[in-house]
């Protein structure tokens, strides 16, 4: 399996299985942070979605909208990112000027999920989005 800084440096395009196969490696680093890394290093798996949200960039450069499933995946990045970071206890303030610099650097719609995800968060995690009005 391919880590996160292998995938980014990775620059050919990618046909229908390349796809496939990718999107299976791109959800076992997903599981692997929001799970095992989210247990044993609870304050690094927050820096480590960031990271690897920030991947689909360089993914979608190199599929077409036959990849769909990969833009599955990272909206459950997004959704993990909120869990994580509330999680960890990262200052809301922070997490706040993250979203927004993500949010503005969002070329191919790869935090169009984050909003969503903040706002059913907004129930039991008030601070985090009372930071971003």
């Amino acid at each position: 399996m391919n880590g996160i800084s292998e995938i980014s440096a990775q620059t050919s395009f990618l046909g229908t299985e390349q796809i496939s196969e990718l999107s299976r490696e791109l959800d076992a680093i997903r599981v692997a942070i929001a799970s095992s890394i989210a247990q044993a290093a609870r304050d690094l798996a927050p820096d480590l979605m960031w990271e690897f949200v920030a991947l689909a960039e360089t993914v979608y450069e190199r599929t077409t909208e036959e990849g769909w499933e990969i833009s599955v995946i990272f909206d459950e990045a997004c959704s993990d990112l909120v869990k994580l970071s509330i999680h960890a206890g990262v200052e809301p303030a922070l997490f706040a000027t993250k979203v927004v610099a993500a949010l503005n650097s969002n070329q191919y719609g790869e935090y169009r999920a984050l909003m969503q995800s903040l706002a059913s968060a907004e129930m039991w995690a008030p601070a985090y989005v009372s930071q971003l009005g």
